[in-house]
Formats: C-alpha cells, structure tokens, sequence
C-alpha cells in the first residue's frame, strides 16, 4: 500500500521524530523511524530494532515478515537491489513497525499496511524507502 500521508500519520511520526531526539544521547539517534498502521492501530518503528528483537528472543517476530523479507536474502546478509545499492535484510524501520502491528493482528497481508513518510531523527528529514521495503510492503 502506498505511504499514509494523512495528517493523523504525519502528526505520529513527527511526535516520535522528537521524542526519539529528546530520549537518546545526542548522536546516537536510529537511523531512521517511521510509523505503520491498519485501521485504528498504530505503531513506531526505529531502524536496527527488528533485528535486535529477532537475535534476543530467539526468533520470536512474526513469521510471516521474517518469511517475506527472507524471500529476498537471509536476515541480516547484504541484499544488492537493481540499482546496485546495498541494503541489510531486516534493519529497516518499517520492519520493526510492522513487526509490532502483526503481534497485535496476525492476519493482515503485508500490503496492506500503512507507513507515514519515514524520518532521519538527527537532520528531521523525510529519507525515502529503500528497495527492499517497497518489495516487502508494496510501498
């Protein structure tokens, strides 16, 4: 599904854009957040997260997104998408995000998520999805 760029997103990811600048030591900001959503369920998703929470309980994330996002390379191996640009499987925001809505609705199809725009916190920029993310949730 393409990005929500409804203002209830925008307002959500903002919020956690500061809220992320004002908790964490200067510098040492995720790479990146965003927030995925279906029907009235929201979640934030930070970059490197879904990765951490796989490795520390053991492969507990939803299997289904591990499943997709394996379709393109093992978790955390380098993916080298058409434009030769390299991109590690499973550290991206939106992973994480839509990670933590599939543990609260299970039977949603990937493309049928909602992401606002994803943000750099260190700059407060709009960073645009990667390859893998687009191929994963069809944004």
């Amino acid at each position: 599904m393409p990005k929500d760029t409804s203002k209830d997103y925008y307002l959500k990811v903002w919020r956690y854009v500061e809220y992320v600048r004002r908790t964490c030591k200067k510098g040492n900001y995720p790479a990146v957040v965003v927030v995925c959503g279906i029907n009235t369920l929201k979640q934030e998703g930070k970059s490197g997260e879904f990765l951490r929470r796989y490795r520390s309980v053991n492969g507990s994330c939803n299997p289904h997104l591990v499943g997709a996002l394996s379709n393109l390379a093992p978790l955390e191996h380098k993916w080298i998408d058409p434009s030769r640009k390299e991109h590690t499987i499973g550290t991206c925001a939106e992973n994480d995000a839509a990670d933590k809505i599939l543990s609260h609705v299970s039977a949603v199809r990937l493309n049928a998520l909602h992401f606002s725009e994803a943000y750099r916190p260190r700059t407060r920029r709009v960073v645009k999805y990667c390859e893998v993310c687009k191929r994963t949730f069809g944004l």
